[in-house]
């Protein structure tokens, strides 16, 4: 694998700030995907019931599990992988990233859309970037993500999700998606891109790890009644209120300086 530090060029970090996302092959090697995937599915195994009950669009679109690195050692030091965080810390702008969470997503045969939305952060949303990581190759008709591209350069703290996707909409902003994906490459994105995903009309289940950084340091949020928002403040950064440093033992920094 070529150095991480040569894998992002100018052009591309001007790409990411221009669309809201980026698309990298090739981040992960095949033996640390190998190893995590094995211990993923053993997770998602004893989960596989609870989650496949659940009777709402997102329950019947995907199997979820947030912050899996606090389950398994060997997780956490894949979540920790100082090159990831790194690439995101680049792409952000910035020499400091945090962990805002891991998320692992199996869509199974059959799994129907993931809708279009953005994620309720409780950080400013522009400090914020995804890494979309599938564990197994992911054929043309799954596909990676859906990226309303420019959108993040809408949004603002004061906005609301809901107004900020009917906005985009109107707007028609252009949907944009990578295609075919190899088990280790990835697709990052901001905090304010509005994003989906198609069914999963294959008969294999379309696995991704996900990780989502914030730029370092960043504070709470004061935000408008909004019960997503409240409820990512209550999980992610428990105890803290706006205007608080964005800072707990969950949210520990994965990348700093110069340092891989």
């Amino acid at each position: 694998m070529d150095s991480i530090r040569d894998r992002i060029s100018e052009a591309d970090v001007c790409s990411y700030i221009k669309n809201g996302h980026f698309y990298l092959p090739k981040v992960a090697m095949e033996d640390e995907i190998l190893e995590v995937r094995a211990e993923l599915l053993k997770i998602i195994e004893k989960e596989m019931r609870i989650r496949s009950t659940r009777n709402d669009v997102y329950g019947k679109a995907f199997l979820q599990i947030m912050n899996v690195w606090r389950c398994s050692d060997l997780v956490k030091r894949f979540v920790f992988t100082k090159r990831f965080a790194y690439l995101a810390a680049r792409l952000l702008g910035t020499e400091e990233v945090r962990l805002y969470y891991d998320c692992v997503l199996f869509k199974q045969s059959g799994g129907g859309h993931t809708p279009i939305h953005i994620d309720p952060f409780v950080v400013d949303a522009s400090k914020v970037i995804t890494m979309w990581m599938p564990l197994t190759d992911i054929p043309n008709e799954v596909g990676s993500l859906h990226f309303m591209t420019g959108s993040h350069l809408m949004g603002t703290i004061n906005r609301s999700i809901e107004r900020l996707v009917s906005d985009a909409y109107r707007k028609q902003l252009p949907l944009v998606t990578y295609g075919a994906m190899k088990a280790g490459d990835v697709t990052f994105h901001s905090g304010w891109t509005i994003h989906g995903a198609p069914p999963n009309p294959t008969d294999g289940t379309r696995e991704v790890l996900a990780i989502t950084y914030f730029k370092s340091p960043e504070k709470i949020i004061e935000f408008s009644s909004n019960s997503h928002r409240q409820e990512s403040l209550s999980r992610y950064f428990v105890n803290l209120t706006w205007g608080n440093d964005a800072i707990t033992e969950f949210n520990p920094i994965l990348y700093s300086g110069h340092h891989l």
